[in-house]
């Protein structure tokens, strides 16, 4: 992109073709089929003159304004911020008016359970996620809230705290705690879920770790939901208190990322939603 590029605003014209040509790229991908994201690119470099590095960051704008409604976006365009407002406006009209599209991302969402997985489970650094437009505009603006549905998916939430266990009982045998390996307990199987956590594992040195696990078949830039309860917990046990997010899962990529203590300092926390009754009169 250059230096012109970013002082030039992009025109109507513009923003209407590169939306319908990232929408056509975000439907072929939701119902797989295959498609070349460069071949797209050429094409609006013809139509409009700008540079392929500017259609790509026009892109990856329009990812961001999807995360900002709850919706999934083609994650090969990681999501990025300084969002121009018309093309914010331009993209939540298209996106309501695409009904479509709610129907194949339920589907995304919906997939079959997810057995137990042989892929191994790969740890990486936490991503880097650009959130200056969402702690403005949220996302209500969606009709459905794609991340919350998939939260919602206690079998997904089950199979990825299974591989969890599993993950740390190799952790504690490859540290030589084969001992503390066998301690690894479900504890949202075996004590109930509400905890505040999932698994209770360990560290060399034998003291606890208290992990709550949440597992997406996304990204791993894809956003999560946290209790008011695991909040207060993660800040009660900052000390031993760790979320670890499983992202693709069910994929030969999949991998986690790990938090360490409260919440309310390792992530951007927004109020969501309230517990509601009527007032007596």
């Amino acid at each position: 992109m250059t230096l012109g590029e970013r002082v030039k605003s992009w025109t109507a014209t513009e923003i209407a073709l590169i939306i319908e040509a990232y929408f056509r790229m975000l439907r072929s991908e939701l119902e797989g089929e295959v498609y070349s994201k460069r071949a797209v690119n050429r094409k609006l470099q013809e139509q409009i003159g700008r540079s392929p590095g500017a259609i790509e960051y026009k892109h990856s704008n329009i990812s961001h304004i999807l995360r900002e409604m709850g919706s999934l976006y083609i994650e090969g365009y990681k999501p990025r911020s300084n969002v121009q407002e018309a093309l914010r406006s331009a993209v939540q009209v298209k996106r309501q008016s695409s009904y479509d599209l709610d129907s194949l991302m339920l589907k995304v969402i919906d997939a079959p359970d997810i057995g137990p997985t042989d892929y191994f489970l790969a740890e990486e650094t936490p991503p880097m996620v650009e959130v200056p437009g969402e702690t403005l505009h949220g996302h209500s603006v969606g009709r459905i809230d794609f991340p919350r549905v998939e939260a919602m998916k206690r079998s997904l939430g089950l199979a990825g705290e299974k591989l969890t266990v599993q993950f740390e009982q190799r952790r504690l045998q490859t540290l030589g705690r084969k001992d503390l390996a066998k301690k690894v307990e479900h504890v949202s199987v075996s004590e109930g879920d509400g905890l505040g956590y999932d698994i209770r594992s360990y560290d060399a040195d034998g003291s606890t770790r208290f992990i709550e696990v949440k597992t997406t078949r996304r990204s791993k830039e894809w956003p999560f939901f946290v209790s008011h309860n695991e909040v207060r917990l993660s800040k009660e046990k900052a000390g031993s208190y760790y979320l670890y997010r499983l992202f693709r899962f069910g994929n030969p990529k999949q991998g986690l990322y790990t938090l360490q203590g409260s919440l309310e300092e390792s992530c951007l926390l927004r109020p969501y939603d309230y517990y509601a009754v009527p007032r007596c009169s």
